[in-house]
């Protein structure tokens, strides 16, 4: 008697059900990598408020940071140069925000800007006698 080799049609359906429901949970995880970007464009924001911060302090020339609610850039800006920082992920519906650091790292007046993400709301805040950036998020409703 000959032995036949091969999947029988159960086998084949059940491998099938489970890949699928492999791949389905590999798609919901997927949307980390979109959550890390995300992370990473709030992190490069406050970083540049630092370093507009810490370059005033450091050059003694008064350093900008500028964005406008029209454009998807930020711009840092003092008496020698000028940096721009591009975003895709985070919206902005607030007003124009100048933010002018002194010589001490003091800027002019505090500052609250709130970015929206795809599932949270950051709020970034300049406090006005230190310049300390802070950061802070919450689930969007």
């Amino acid at each position: 008697m000959k032995k036949l080799k091969g999947f029988t049609l159960i086998e084949l359906l059940a491998a099938l059900l489970l890949l699928g429901i492999i791949l389905g949970i590999g798609v919901i995880k997927f949307d980390f990598i979109g959550q890390y970007k995300e992370k990473l464009e709030i992190n490069s924001i406050v970083d540049s408020l630092n370093f507009a911060r810490n370059n005033a302090i450091n050059t003694g020339y008064i350093n900008k940071f500028s964005f406008n609610k029209n454009s998807e850039a930020i711009k840092i800006s003092s008496d020698k140069e000028k940096h721009f920082i591009y975003f895709e992920r985070l919206n902005y519906n607030g007003d124009d925000i100048t933010i002018e650091f002194s010589s001490t790292g003091a800027p002019k007046k505090a500052a609250t800007i709130y970015f929206i993400g795809k599932n949270k709301i950051y709020e970034i805040t300049v406090e006005v006698a230190t310049g300390k950036v802070n950061l802070s998020e919450e689930k969007r409703k």
